[in-house]
């Protein structure tokens, strides 16, 4: 009994061995030949479409323009013609400021230039009569030069009377003030009644928000890619609102800044929007969405369709064997950026083949797939820029920056 159960434990070891073997190499040949019930896999088309190349960041919104509006004068502030925040027009009437002091002053060098006005007459009379009679040698040469002077010094006086004049008149049309843009008024911190300080108060913010900017930073290895574009024509740059179901609005870049920031290794850019609407408001948060350029014919495929192995980028390409047994085989990729969930192949892929978007642990080289369900051309996204009603994303992920991707 003892012998006998001693040759069961003994050939134990072998059979498991043995079968061990048998499986390994069963698995081996069903791998090898895609024996087999087939997988069940989703798939997709491979498409050729425009794809823009984007940059997709965030900014705030700037007035175009912005003044504060002081006083020229010092006086007493009569009347406000506008109301906090209204919308105002280039030359029109805000304030007044008491204008009876400045009037008066007008009033007495108007006297003060008659005056002399009279007294440039005279000399110059004066300076008629001693000519005549130095040219009859009846009076001294001294006497000719001291009416000479006397006529200068008179016509002196009257330029100096008129240019206090132009000065009194001025000090006097400083006390009406008006606008000097389109725009859109702030607060009025002085009410009337108040005496403002001539270059000193502040009496209102004149913001112009038609149109409007848009300030912006970049990673500055974008910097490349942007100026080469730019110089190829028109960039455009939409502006969303975050949170809100608003269309973007739609602008152009119009300024890039000079210096690079080096601690945040960014670039600060601007683009101008109309704003008739006035969406945009100073100070606004927004989701900015610059497009660079257009690939006309780009090869695009779902994201989650490309695998990452240990020699690269690859894909499950569905194909038919001898027998028309749908099999799926390992086509390695060069993947050329992602954004919004489809990826843009560089190499690798042709339009119309079908590959697997899911489904891909439990394949091997040539092994059988049942398509279960097969997302059509038209159910992969589309990135949202080419259609400038579309909010744009907060952000857009990228294989590589967009001064190589734009050279790929």
């Amino acid at each position: 009994m003892k012998r006998h159960f001693a040759r069961v434990v003994l050939l134990m070891p072998i059979l498991a061995a043995v079968g061990a073997m048998s499986c390994s190499k069963d698995a081996a040949n069903q791998g090898k030949s895609g024996a087999g019930k087939p997988a069940p896999v989703l798939a997709a088309v491979v498409e050729k479409r425009a794809v823009p190349l984007e940059i997709s960041t965030f900014g705030t919104a700037k007035a175009n323009s912005s003044v504060t509006v002081k006083a020229q004068v010092t006086g007493i502030l009569n009347k406000v013609h506008f109301k906090k925040g209204q919308e105002i027009k280039k030359d029109q009437l805000l304030f007044e400021i008491d204008p009876r002091p400045f009037v008066a002053s007008l009033q007495q060098l108007q006297a003060n230039k008659l005056r002399d006005d009279a007294q440039w007459e005279n000399a110059k009379k004066e300076l008629a009569r001693q000519a005549e009679l130095k040219d009859k040698k009846i009076t001294a040469q001294a006497d000719l030069d001291a009416a000479q002077t006397a006529a200068a010094v008179a016509e002196a006086a009257v330029k100096a009377d008129q240019a206090a004049i132009d000065n009194a008149q001025l000090m006097v049309d400083y006390c009406t003030i008006r606008s000097p843009m389109d725009g859109r008024a702030g607060d009025t911190p002085v009410d009337e009644g108040n005496l403002v300080i001539a270059n000193t108060t502040s009496l209102v913010t004149i913001d112009q928000i038609n149109p409007i900017e848009v300030n912006f930073a970049i990673p500055q290895r974008d910097l490349p890619a942007v100026r080469k574009f730019m110089a190829q024509g028109t960039l455009k740059v939409l502006a969303t609102i975050p949170g809100t179901d608003e269309p973007a609005e739609q602008g152009e870049l119009t300024f890039v800044d000079n210096t690079i920031e080096a601690a945040a290794g960014t670039i600060r850019l601007g683009a101008t929007f109309a704003n008739k609407d006035q969406k945009l408001w100073p100070g606004l948060y927004v989701d900015v969405l610059m497009t660079l350029t257009v690939e006309p014919d780009a090869i695009v495929v779902p994201s989650q369709a490309v695998q990452t192995g240990r020699d690269g980028r690859y894909v499950f390409v569905i194909v038919p064997d001898k027998s028309g047994q749908l099999i799926a085989e390992i086509r390695p990729v060069t993947v050329s950026r992602s954004l919004e969930g489809i990826t843009i192949i560089a190499t690798g892929l042709a339009e119309g083949e079908q590959i697997v978007t899911d489904g891909q642990v439990r394949l091997l080289p040539g092994a059988k797939v049942k398509i279960e369900k097969n997302l059509l051309s038209g159910a992969m996204s589309k990135p949202g820029a080419a259609d400038a009603g579309k909010k744009a994303p907060a952000s857009t992920t990228a294989s590589a920056p967009a001064s190589q991707r734009a050279e790929r």
